[in-house]
């Protein structure tokens, strides 16, 4: 394997495709109840109960300004920090990316998504998660 290789789960979000390391993925769950908060961010759809946790749940789509489309399912990431799910069109599978680390340079939410690399799939953006999670930990509403 390429020294510059690491496993994503690819998924969609609105338009866009998307990469989290595999190995910060705990799992695909289908979304049942989801509590809304009074007065969140659209991004911010709402938390539900996963396993005894509260989880965020995040349309990453309406994150970065595109149009959102409903889902009924989510990527669950579990940090050292703590767990944030991001709602998920497609679940297109776990595939080696060569050198999809690369920053875009962008600012906010942009410092945190890599730039596009070419898979099967077509252009993925991968996620920084770590920072990505403190980023929307700054956010009004996240819990």
């Amino acid at each position: 394997m390429h020294k510059g290789t690491l496993s994503y789960l690819i998924f969609n979000s609105g338009r866009g495709l998307y990469g989290i390391p595999a190995k910060s993925a705990a799992e695909v769950v289908h979304l049942t109840q989801i509590t809304r908060i009074p007065g969140a961010p659209r991004h911010l759809l709402g938390v539900f109960a996963h396993r005894g946790e509260v989880v965020p749940l995040i349309d990453l789509s309406s994150l970065i300004g595109t149009p959102a489309e409903s889902a009924s399912r989510a990527v669950l990431l579990r940090l050292e920090v703590g767990s944030v799910a991001f709602v998920a069109q497609r679940v297109a599978g776990v595939i080696p990316l060569v050198d999809a680390e690369k920053s875009s340079g962008g600012q906010g939410i942009w410092a945190h998504i890599n730039q596009a690399v070419l898979s099967e799939y077509g252009e993925v953006s991968t996620l920084e998660i770590q920072g990505l999670y403190g980023f929307l930990k700054h956010l009004p509403g996240f819990t």
